[in-house]
């Protein structure tokens, strides 16, 4: 796992450019307005969110490359560690379980910035805490994953319906409080 990880790291197994939400980021950050002064066909919550990340990172121009790979191989790995919390899975093969979900994510998909794994980051936020009965949070981040591409609309949708209907049950001014202090 950790071969595979170094290698990722500087090579890559792709054969598509994925390297453009790091140049939409950068427009962003130079001044420029998306939609007004590119184009970008998706919601843009990936170009905002990589603006906002990569923006200590810009003045090594001649790594970002890397830096960007390194900080999408932690967004796998968060991305695991909230499928590990929700499935609950035993202390015998934890660490085994741990590495084969993060291997799988990442041999599924370009180790650069990408809207698609954007939208299952914050997607797994609000499973998670969905799983906690944090249903506000819940919200907030399935919302954010619905502003990374089109299809993450759905859970967004499905999950203020439930959220509306189970209005009573859900006791959200607690969880408005919980949601306020942590």
């Amino acid at each position: 796992t950790i071969l595979f990880v170094i290698y990722s790291l500087f090579f890559g197994i792709e054969m598509m450019d994925s390297g453009f939400i790091i140049s939409l980021a950068k427009k962003l950050h130079g001044g420029q307005i998306i939609y007004k002064d590119f184009d970008y066909v998706r919601p843009p919550n990936t170009v905002i969110f990589w603006n906002i990340i990569l923006t200590p990172f810009w003045y090594f121009t001649k790594y970002v490359f890397v830096i960007s790979r390194f900080l999408v191989l932690l967004q796998f790995v968060l991305i695991t560690y909230n499928i590990y919390k929700v499935i609950n899975v035993s202390r015998k093969i934890s660490l085994h379980a741990f590495c084969l979900i993060l291997v799988m994510l990442i041999n599924i998909n370009p180790l650069m910035p990408w809207h698609t794994i954007d939208g299952i980051f914050f997607l797994s936020f609000a499973i998670r805490y969905l799983h906690h009965k944090r249903f506000l949070l819940s919200l907030v981040f399935s919302f954010l994953a619905a502003c990374t591409t089109q299809p993450f609309l759905i859970p967004f949708i499905f999950l203020l319906i439930y959220s509306i209907y189970s209005w009573k049950t859900l006791k959200w001014k607690e969880n408005y409080l919980q949601f306020t202090s942590s």
